[in-house]
């Protein structure tokens, strides 16, 4: 499970690192189904937030940059 213990948690990861990457499984027992659980939980209202944000502040870094590069010009 993605929201349980911490040991849950890692669990889904591993099985998610297995089915996608084709690994054996080394821990005995252990199946995993092809189908690959998500890595994180994240909605796209968040992820979506989350890239705006960053293209904000990379446009204004840039934008930045540029401003004080065409000053040191002149």
């Amino acid at each position: 499970s993605e929201t349980g213990t911490l040991i849950e948690q890692a669990m889904s990861k591993y099985d998610h690192i297995v089915a996608r990457y084709g690994f054996e499984s080394f821990i005995a027992g252990r199946t995993v189904s092809s189908v690959s659980p998500k890595l994180f939980n994240v909605d796209s209202s968040s992820s979506i937030s989350i890239i705006v944000i960053i293209a904000l502040v990379s446009a204004a870094a840039i934008g930045g940059y540029l401003i004080l590069k065409r000053r040191k010009e002149n």
